[in-house]
């Protein structure tokens, strides 16, 4: 008996010890990163699509996905993982609710916006300054969504956009182009030679199929990693690629925003503080915010909490247009109207 009651110990001992490993992964507050890099859209003379040109290499990558949408979570963590190991020097910057569901699946360090105590999460408004390139994984509301995450920046990063949702006017991508996608919003605006002198990762099955011309080539002075990684090479010059030139930056469409401000009939400014204040019993309710926001989609103005129609004259360039008598009124983009349009038999409105 006396050997069995060895063996056990040894087994627990074991197990305990286990137990304690330490955890890898850790969830950052996003005031940690630089500021944004902003890039430059160039006019090219063949398409209505801008250029986009790069000044240095994107760092800070923001990632939102589609909610409730369990296959769609794997597809992150699988696009994540891409870019943290193929990219060096880039931070993946995540939604609270989301970097702190996905954070033990992975094993690296993620970024979120997080209040001055520890790993509690608070407003988005560090992410206009921070963020480099938005990617969404979803479907045109994740899109809208991630577009309101930056209603309050006159200019907001570029979308790379997945379509993985039920309807995706919006989504430019299909998911298994993930690689190729990242690589030409990433590479663009690169100087040439940037990043060739290692081999260009091989393309998926979809990828070859549909481009055959695209296949990895070596460039002709190309050495192995070991000397990349000795010489300390970061930026393009570090990836796994060559660089695609001003020729072939990434293509840009720019859509229309709304810039939207409240004001008083003498012409001042309504700050959201001075509409939160007490008031007489039912008031109309008043949404505003001390500075001008950008929607994307839409801006709906209403008569909030009064129970009776308001009287709304609309003025374009100074001049009437017309006077309804209704509960609001919808202002919408050329993104927005599609939904307004098709919904009334109408067409799709080009969002230039």
């Amino acid at each position: 008996m006396q050997p069995i009651t060895r063996c056990l110990k040894r087994k627990l001992d074991w197990r305990r010890t286990f137990s304690q490993s330490t955890r890898h992964d850790i969830v950052k507050d996003v005031r940690q990163l630089e500021d944004r890099i902003i890039p430059k859209y160039q006019e090219t003379p063949s398409t209505d699509l801008l250029c986009l040109q790069w000044p240095s290499p994107p760092r800070n990558i923001l990632l939102t996905k589609k909610a409730n949408a369990p296959n769609v979570t794997a597809s992150l963590l699988e696009y994540a993982t891409h870019i943290h190991t193929t990219y060096p020097g880039t931070s993946l910057v995540f939604e609270p609710h989301t970097a702190t569901s996905i954070a033990d699946a992975l094993p690296f360090d993620i970024y979120a916006p997080l209040s001055d105590s520890s790993s509690i999460p608070t407003s988005n408004s560090l992410l206009p300054q921070k963020i480099d390139l938005t990617c969404t994984l979803g479907g045109d509301g994740t899109i809208l969504r991630a577009a309101a995450l930056f209603a309050s920046a006159p200019s907001p990063p570029p979308i790379l956009s997945f379509s993985m949702g039920t309807i995706g006017f919006l989504g430019e991508w299909k998911f298994a182009e993930y690689k190729r996608a990242f690589r030409e919003v990433y590479m663009s605006g690169a100087e040439a030679g940037a990043g060739s002198s290692v081999a260009m990762e091989e393309p998926s099955t979809h990828d070859s199929a549909r481009r055959p011309h695209e296949r990895s080539v070596k460039a002709p002075n190309e050495h192995n990693d070991d000397d990349d990684n000795g010489r300390g090479l970061t930026g393009w010059s570090s990836i796994r690629g060559k660089a695609m030139g001003p020729a072939r930056g990434a293509r840009v469409l720019v859509r229309n925003r709304l810039q939207v401000g409240v004001f008083a009939r003498d012409g001042s400014r309504v700050s959201a503080s001075a509409a939160d204040q007490a008031s007489p019993p039912s008031p109309p309710s008043t949404s505003a915010a001390d500075s001008d926001i950008y929607a994307l989609n839409e801006v709906l103005i209403h008569r909030g909490r009064d129970p009776h129609l308001a009287i709304v004259d609309v003025f374009v360039g100074g001049r009437h247009l017309t006077e309804a008598v209704a509960d609001g009124m919808i202002v919408s983009t050329p993104t927005g109207s599609t939904a307004y349009a098709l919904s009334s038999g109408g067409s799709i409105v080009h969002p230039l």
